[in-house]
């Protein structure tokens, strides 16, 4: 038959201050890492918020270069229409 070990109050007393222990290291590492991830989910927020307003500039600007490669074609044309009347 197999032998038990029986603890004493103070054993176990023991063994929960450490168990305690372990757990209040835990939780104070933790608390820098809860608050690594807060800051993230801000930053990630604001990007979020910001990436429309940056896509519709792309779009604002692409359009503008379109436009102005539609006005220097007609510009680059006048001279010749200036010497062929």
């Amino acid at each position: 038959m197999p032998t038990r070990k029986c603890w004493g109050g103070n054993e176990i007393t023991s063994h929960v201050k450490k168990v305690s222990a372990v757990m209040a290291e835990i939780a104070a590492v933790s608390e820098p890492q809860n608050e690594g991830v807060t800051q993230i989910n801000k930053a990630i927020d604001q990007m979020n918020q910001i990436t429309p307003a940056v896509a519709a500039n792309a779009e604002e600007s692409a359009s503008g270069a379109e436009e102005m490669t539609s006005q220097s074609t007609e510009m680059l044309m006048k001279p010749a229409s200036l010497l062929c009347a």
